[in-house]
């Protein structure tokens, strides 16, 4: 698959100018462009005499509009509580000109906060980060008919290393699916450790 598609970004925490009561609210969003991309599909099948390969067939995909929003509240440096929404237009979607019957439009929804007991404890249990959150997915899957959505519930330790570096342990419990027209419901567990590392740059340091 070959094709552009531009993603842009926009931060704004300036809030506290328009009044001191919302100095802790930051907003973002994010929107993906609808991309036109040309595709390639070759076939090949193998036999146990034989094998037997046909010619590409080129085609055209496109890739739906996406955008997303998020608001986030930070009172000091010890609380932080984020929504965000995001969704992709999947039902426009075409495969050369023809739009697919098993999909949908999809969205998430997410909401979590974060807890430092203590920004300056010497103790090593004080400085963890403790997170919280949940999420609801309308996949863009619908299967016989049936929307495929999935929700989880996340959880998580943040542990302190050295300086700011910090050991990221993260898991997730999520069911995913549905029991009618025979389908299946999923149980997911999920673990993700991932290691932060942080130092400042490019500082000018003054001379006495």
């Amino acid at each position: 698959m070959r094709g552009i598609n531009v993603t842009a970004g926009a931060m704004f925490n300036g809030f506290g100018r328009i009044a001191e009561s919302l100095q802790p609210f930051s907003l973002g969003l994010v929107v993906n462009t609808e991309g036109n991309l040309k595709t390639e599909q070759q076939t090949r099948f193998d036999y146990l005499t034989e094998a037997d390969t046909l010619p590409a067939t080129n085609g055209r995909m496109t890739i739906p509009l996406a955008y997303g929003v998020g608001l986030a509240y930070q009172a000091g440096d010890r609380y932080l509580i984020a929504a965000d929404y995001y969704a992709q237009q999947w039902g426009s979607a075409s495969f050369d000109g023809i739009e697919p019957t098993t999909l949908r439009d999809s969205y998430r929804i997410g909401l979590g906060g974060e807890l430092l007991p203590e920004r300056d404890a010497t103790g090593w249990f004080a400085r963890l980060v403790y997170r919280l959150g949940f999420y609801y997915n309308s996949t863009y899957y619908k299967i016989e008919g049936e929307p495929i959505n999935e929700w989880g519930i996340t959880g998580g330790i943040a542990i302190p290393l050295f300086g700011d570096a910090r050991l990221n342990t993260a898991f997730e419990y999520a069911k995913r699916g549905t029991t009618s027209s025979g389908l299946v419901k999923d149980k997911i567990f999920r673990m993700t450790i991932s290691v932060m590392l942080s130092e400042p740059w490019f500082q000018r340091y003054e001379e006495d």
